[in-house]
């Protein structure tokens, strides 16, 4: 074997050792987001349409990047444009610039169904008013375990960006 193909056999091996670093990488990511997801859904009060609240403050049933942004913001989670173009690049499945509640329910539905399950049965736990204090939207613990929902979300999109 020549010292061409030598090199060459090299930097193949490198290339393919390189994509399954970053195929581990990613799935590792995914996996902790499956963690966030199920962490918040074992708290009884947490529930897909009350998160969606916190962001539809108009409640006319889809939210905008920017209600995203300034949701984000007002519960402490502080996210760049690029995070949440890259949110609504993978859950904006109609790519009109605007999620849906079924499309941000889906951010929230974790891949284990006894927990989706749980989610999928839970219903609203507030009464239907035009204005929610979001700060008091969730309990403590559980509007804690969906800001780091939200944030791993956040890293997730970014690092998988950054993967790809």
């Amino acid at each position: 074997m020549g010292t061409e193909d030598r090199f060459s056999a090299a930097r193949h091996h490198d290339t393919e050792q390189g994509v399954l670093k970053m195929l581990n990488e990613l799935i590792s990511l995914e996996r902790g987001l499956e963690r966030a997801k199920q962490e918040v859904i074992q708290r009884p009060d947490f529930n897909s349409f009350d998160a969606f609240r916190i962001f539809d403050v108009d409640g006319v049933g889809s939210i905008s990047s920017t209600d995203l942004k300034y949701g984000l913001a007002d519960i402490g989670v502080h996210a760049t444009i690029d995070d949440i173009e890259l949110f609504f690049k993978r859950f904006n499945k109609l790519r009109n610039g605007r999620i849906d509640f079924g499309e941000f329910a889906q951010s929230l539905d974790p891949q284990d169904s006894y927990y989706a399950s749980i989610l999928a049965r839970r219903p609203s736990s507030h009464a239907r008013l035009n204005i929610y204090r979001k700060e008091d939207m969730f309990s403590n613990d559980t509007a804690s375990s969906f800001k780091e929902l939200l944030r791993t979300h956040m890293r997730v999109e970014a690092s998988a960006e950054a993967l790809r």
